[in-house]
């Protein structure tokens, strides 16, 4: 086990991590200098800031996952398991905040006149805070369970079991995360069916001779990245999810530990190659972090 957990906890998504991280950072220093140009709205950069938060918290604790790992002679199996609770639980955070945007986005094709007046900062912010006591709740919850589970006096007084209450908490957990994904490409496909009828009208009216119409306010390809970005690789982790949810065997998982850390492993990966990619998205579509950054460039390249 020691091996499986230094290999595929440790080597293999190391270098990843420290990219995604870095990445990370660099993306919440570039749209924190676009945010203070005042020159866009800031409500959904500060829900994608708040996303990129989440990711860099989990990047260090996959990173802490990894250094404990590869120093410790023998890894902690639930050392490990309390580290990954850290690192799912950051993984809510995001997924709320790409709710989140999903929800803005269809409000304002939706109901564009009464966007500026009922979606205020005020209320991102509200987003922001939810996002951060869900992830809160996440971590209570479970290491309540895990306590009662595994601690000799509470499991006495509680009379839980691994296959009864811990079981239920992660039946609990991911039925709430497969709910969230399906959710967030539900609000996605009625944003397209929306921006397409109002394309449709715009086009009825510009054949009719008033070129004056405006096209809709938000482009369809950069909700569409973000979307695919978040279906794409967050759905090996819902397939997990919904794998441990159709297995009737309460003990299924412990008899065959290795080879569930084997896929979790690759599992992990797919979530810290989104968290890789996401910025990677915006600094090439994104007009206005590309804007800055090329002007960062300039001022470096003009200092040398």
């Amino acid at each position: 086990m020691e091996l499986v957990y230094r290999i595929y906890f440790g080597w293999l998504p190391l270098p990843l991590t420290v990219i995604a991280l870095l990445c990370a950072i660099f993306y919440i220093f570039i749209v924190s200098r676009v945010i203070r140009s005042k020159r866009i709205g800031r409500k959904c950069y500060v829900i994608l800031i708040n996303r990129t938060i989440g990711d860099i918290l989990g990047c260090i604790t996959a990173l802490t996952t990894s250094f404990y790992v590869l120093i410790s002679k023998h890894p902690n199996r639930d050392i490990v398991s309390l580290l990954e609770l850290f690192f799912v639980a950051s993984f809510w955070s995001g997924m709320i905040s790409y709710v989140s945007i999903s929800l803005l986005k269809l409000y304002a094709v939706w109901k564009p006149i009464d966007y500026r007046e009922k979606i205020t900062m005020k209320r991102c912010i509200y987003l922001i805070s939810l996002s951060w006591i869900i992830f809160a709740l996440m971590v209570v919850y479970t290491l309540t369970v895990t306590a009662l589970t595994k601690i000799p006096v509470l499991n006495e007084w509680s009379g839980c079991k691994l296959e009864t209450c811990q079981m239920s908490m992660y039946r609990f957990r991911n039925s709430i995360t497969v709910a969230v994904y399906l959710f967030t490409i539900f609000v996605f496909a009625i944003t397209v069916t929306l921006l397409k009828k109002e394309q449709k009208t715009i086009n009825s009216f510009r054949s009719n001779g008033d070129i004056s119409t405006k096209g809709p306010r938000f482009p369809l390809y950069k909700l569409a990245l973000n979307v695919a970005t978040f279906g794409g690789l967050n759905i090996f982790y819902v397939i997990w999810c919904i794998s441990m949810n159709v297995t009737h065997d309460g003990c299924f998982y412990q008899r065959n530990f290795s080879e569930m850390q084997l896929i979790l492993a690759f599992v992990r990966c797919t979530l810290l190659l989104r968290i890789f990619v996401d910025p990677v998205i915006s600094f090439i579509v994104d007009s206005h972090v590309c804007h800055l950054i090329i002007l960062l460039n300039s001022f470096c390249f003009r200092d040398n």
